[in-house]
């Protein structure tokens, strides 16, 4: 009954918060337009539908998916931000409608104008939507996207108002589509310990059957000195239904031997530990967990998998260097201070400016390709970090933008002149172009510009000409500095080049079917045969402490994944100053794409070939590496690869067999270039390839979402990204250094105190209901009950259950600067399964049928002795079977103390407040509850010789010795025998270090 209402109180505590949440939402005003004159009425939100023009001010979030129709703004364009939806903050922009832009009277009901709206069903993807407006005045219609609807969830910004029609409410919006739960996780403990209850359910099954079985037949052997049992004597031969009615008592007996309290009592546990995480400022600062039921998860973790732009970086960008016209600008000076805060410096870069025209074109080239905006103060915002510090950049070298006005004219201030050129095409970014582009034409001249920038392996393929020598090694310069690169390229088109591309396009935008994909087209057909301007690098600074963070990650035995959208050159040289590869003594670097290229070198024409080739070749190389020593330290592999060569990995079984057989020998993986699918394949591929391994994927973005929900932990950074990888993840850290603690601190302690609950409370329940079962072996199994009751069921839930509960939430075993300290002698047995496993399983049980008997002997041995003779009256089974109860209270509790390491003063006073509790218990039943079987047992019982309770001590102390020795010597505890090894060889070479340096002072004589 009390795990049931606990649960219970649970569930109704979260159902009662969402459904004050929903009332809440649901109970919303909103302006709708009522009448043709604009008038609008405030209804409730859950009364919006289909067809509805609604009128949303600044700040205010969107109630339903809307259709822009009108804005405060003259241009038409509404400033969102939706934080709410996908965690970005950045603004982004929509849209009104070309049909509904010049229309004045759109809101007043004409009567000479209609429209109709034609759009795709309700779906999923935040960014697919299609379709038409058609009008009774207008042959052309004017085709919709993505562009011209705000969703749910989003809010107003930097506009006075808009009015929108309302295309989806309740469950049809794009929010409510997303929010679909997600796979629920659960720790391979609570896996392992629902097998573990499976098997002691049969055991109980069994035992039960065949002390059934031995009652039944004893009983038909004693047949005939049982008389006083009015034993039906013309029984013959074996009664079977007997035997299961004998076997139905037993499993009454038995019904504590499961131990249904565990659930909720590590439930508890888990949530205070969670609470107690989040309320340790001290130590996990803005740490938050959200999924409290995976704490022993992070004490087990074997593979990491880490997003790089904002959980390994800050995400604050820095311009350094530019190359322009085959010459790098800013390197040098950048390599040479360190990329110091002054961010890119080059004196040079002033004098050429002047002189080559092309360092001039690549800076309006920064000011007019881009999605950023212009606040009132000055102040530049938009969709990427990086797009704010390229156009800042520009700003600093004298091309400044300015703004963009109602009619899409772009002014930027070149040196002190205003330049104006009109935006007439965007193509947008997105993480499968890898590339933006506008199409701008120049105002005094008509002269008509595609500008593009985006990845070095996009871009290249669509220049009219390959990079030069000098560019490409400033290229490789950039990647192996850790900086961001993008390729700058521009053409030239003509007017009908323009319109044609325009028709193209709105043709595609037409189509119902395949829309995105003729889209697309059209797109990359403008973006060919480019003019190649520069190649700029932008330094993302690395996070605090992440290098230690992650040297100790390893040190852990933890393989560390990095999947990053950048270039291969750049990740790699993240991955060294990250300290993700170590050291050139220690480190060898398998790079997939080196070896692709040479297979092709020697004649091998398919790339899926020169895969498989080179695959083959690390196999080889992993081996031999594998071999090397370097002063007793085996060599650490880093295998790099990128995102295209995955394509082609994941599409052959036999690659992904020779992937996964270098992975697995790679203390380290880099993948580049990869998308949001390709790292959650990552993850899936590991652990599908070995299931009993623990992995954790973390990250800070929108991007990572997939990879955190497919891994057995997921991990969010709040970040410039957004909170949608906070939101989807099981643990939220402010950042990356908090990683450390998480794991080997929080992750290994929990692990090692729910493992002791588990098999504790698996311990404890064989320790109260195996003395009846010993007792059967003398009273023929008759299935006679040794306890009360009444007092029998207080057992778990007041007489054992607090001290193990204040154990599993204060016991701390060393400080976290010494868990910090020795990661791998510590994490190591939460890798390996030492804490928790069948070994261990079977050992409580084992240790629990043993206490048990040694219980059932003393109580029943010597209090049989104690009754002979003329104190006969001091007998009673009563009295036994509660000497028993009591033993088994006491033993029990007195083994929290054995694998106890910081014993604190409300442990101490729980565990003794428990004997004390059961004492009172015991006695008020006897004294005021004289209907039940212990009716007058206390007296008799507190009546026995002193010997008697000095054996019953000596029982506890014995069975308390035994624990001792089992944590002290077993198996499980080779790893502190290690490592105090390690530590006093650690102190004796600081000894001799000192002693050495106290001889150098003396012989020199030197005094401090």
């Amino acid at each position: 009954m009390v795990v049931i209402l606990v649960s219970m109180m649970k569930d109704y505590y979260e159902d009662l918060k969402r459904k004050k949440a929903d009332h809440q939402e649901n109970n919303k005003e909103i302006n709708v337009v009522i009448n043709s004159s604009g008038y609008t009425q405030l209804i409730k939100c859950q009364e919006l539908k289909v067809g509805h023009i609604i009128k949303i001010h600044k700040d205010e979030n969107i109630p339903a998916d809307i259709l822009v129709v009108d804005s405060y703004s003259n241009k038409k364009e509404v400033y969102i931000e939706t934080k709410n939806l996908d965690g970005e903050t950045n603004l982004k922009i929509k849209q009104v409608p070309d049909l509904f832009r010049n229309d004045k009277t759109i809101l007043q009901g004409n009567q000479n104008k209609k429209y109709e709206i034609e759009y795709c069903v309700p779906n999923k993807y935040l960014e697919d939507f299609s379709g038409k407006i058609i009008s009774n005045n207008v042959f052309n219609n004017d085709f919709l996207d993505s562009k011209n609807i705000v969703l749910r969830g989003c809010s107003l910004k930097m506009n006075d108002w808009i009015y929108g029609l309302v295309l989806y409410t309740g469950k049809d919006t794009k929010i409510q589509l997303n929010t679909c739960q997600s796979q629920p996780k659960f720790s391979s403990l609570e896996v392992m310990m629902n097998k573990f209850i499976i098997i002691i359910f049969i055991f109980q099954l069994i035992i039960c059957f065949l002390s059934g079985i031995y009652a039944s037949l004893w009983e038909h052997q004693n047949i005939k000195i049982l008389g006083y049992m009015e034993i039906n004597l013309k029984k013959q031969g074996f009664d079977f239904v007997d035997c299961l009615v004998r076997t139905g008592g037993w499993i009454l007996i038995f019904t504590n031997f499961i131990p249904i309290s565990l659930l909720v009592t590590l439930e508890v546990v888990k949530y205070i530990q969670g609470v107690n995480l989040e309320a340790n400022q001290e130590d996990y600062k803005q740490c938050k967990v959200q999924s409290s039921n995976l704490n022993e998860e992070l004490g087990q973790i074997k593979y990491i998998f880490s997003d790089k732009t904002g959980t390994l970086t800050q995400n604050v960008m820095k311009f350094r260097c530019i190359c322009i016209s085959d010459y790098s600008f800013g390197e040098v000076d950048a390599k040479q201070y360190g990329f110091s805060e002054e961010g890119f410096y080059d004196p040079l870069f002033n004098q050429q400016k002047n002189i080559d025209q092309n360092i001039m074109l690549s800076l309006k080239h920064l000011a007019l390709c881009h999605n950023v905006v212009r606040n009132d103060d000055g102040e530049y915002n938009g969709p990427s970090p990086d797009e704010i510090c390229l156009v800042g950049f520009a700003k600093s070298q004298g091309v400044e933008y300015i703004n963009k006005n109602d009619n899409n004219v772009i002014k930027i201030n070149v040196e002190g002149r205003i330049e104006e050129f009109n935006l007439l095409f965007l193509m947008e970014f997105n993480s499968d172009r890898k590339r933006m582009s506008v199409i701008v034409e120049k105002n005094d001249t008509q002269e008509i510009f595609v500008l593009s920038k985006g990845a070095d392996n996009v871009m290249e393929k669509r220049l009219k000409h390959n990079f030069s020598h000098k560019t490409q090694a400033s290229l490789q310069k950039y990647s192996e500095y850790g900086l961001r690169t993008l390729v700058l390229a521009s053409k030239k088109i003509s007017k009908n080049e323009f319109l044609a591309f325009v028709q193209e396009t709105n043709q595609a935008r037409g189509m119902q079917d395949r829309r995105d994909e003729f889209i697309e087209k059209a797109y990359d057909k403008m973006e060919r045969n480019l003019d190649y301007l520069a190649v700029t690098g932008v330094e993302d600074e690395l996070q605090v402490d992440v290098a230690n963070t992650i040297q100790k990650v390893k040190e852990a035995n933890i393989n560390f994944w990095v999947l990053t959208g950048d270039k291969e050159e750049t990740a790699i040289s993240i991955g060294y100053s990250t300290k993700v590869i170590g050291d050139n003594c220690h480190s060898r670097i398998i790079q997939l794409s080196v070896l692709a290229k040479e297979a092709k070198q020697n004649g091998i024409s398919s790339d899926s070939e020169s895969i498989y080739i080179a695959l083959n070749k690390g196999v080889q190389l992993c081996k031999e590496y594998k071999e090397l020593k370097h002063q007793n330290e085996g060599i650490k592999i880093t295998f790099v690869v990128k995102g295209d060569d995955l394509i082609l990995i994941m599409n052959e079984k036999m690659q992904e067999t020779l992937f996964l057989e270098i992975a697995k020998d790679s203390d380290t993986v880099i993948a580049s270039r990869v998308s949001p699918n390709q790292k959650k394949q990552m993850v899936d591929l590991i652990r599908n390839a070995f299931p009993d391994v623990k992995t954790l994927a973390i990250g800070d973005g929108a991007n990572d979402v997939n990879m955190i929900n497919a891994a057995h932990v997921g991990i969010g950074i709040r970040g410039k990204e957004g909170a949608q990888a906070e939101r989807s993840s099981n643990y939220a850290i402010p950042e990356f250094r908090y990683l450390g603690k998480l794991l080997f601190h929080f992750g290994r302690e929990s692990y090692r105190k729910n493992s002791e609950l588990v098999l504790y409370n698996f311990y404890k329940n064989m320790l109260l209901v195996l003395p009846q079962w010993w007792f059967g072996l003398a009273s023929g199994f008759s299935g006679i009950p040794l306890y009360d009751p009444f007092i029998y069921q207080l057992y778990n839930t007041c007489f054992t259950a607090l001290p193990i509960v204040v154990f599993a939430i204060e016991d701390q075993e060393h400080s976290i600067q010494k868990f910090l300290e020795y990661p791998s002698d510590y994490y190591g047995q939460g890798q390996l399964n030492k804490l928790f496993n069948y070994m261990r399983f079977l050992s409580q049980l084992l240790k629990g049928a043993l206490d048990a008997f040694l219980i059932m002997f003393v109580c029943f041995g010597f209090l049989e002795n104690v009754g002979n003779g003329e104190n006969m009256w001091l007998f009673y089974f009563s009295a036994t079977g509660m000497a028993c109860f009591g033993a088994a209270i006491f033993v029990a509790n007195q083994k929290i103390v054995s694998f106890s390491h910081s014993i604190s003063a409300f442990q101490t006073f729980c565990l003794y407040g428990s004997y004390g509790f059961y004492v009172l218990c015991y006695f008020l039943q006897d004294k005021y509850f004289n209907f039940t079987d212990i009716s007058g047992s206390f007296k008799a019982l507190m009546g026995f010789s002193w010997w008697f309770y000095m054996v019953m001590g000596l029982l506890v102390v014995f069975c308390y010795i035994i624990d001792v020795f089992f944590y002290k010597y077993g198996d499980d505890q080779e790893i502190y025998t290690e490592l105090r090894e390690k530590q006093e060889i650690e102190l004796q070479s600081v000894v001799k270090q000192s002693n050495y340096i106290s001889q150098i002072q003396e012989q020199n004589n030197i005094y401090i």
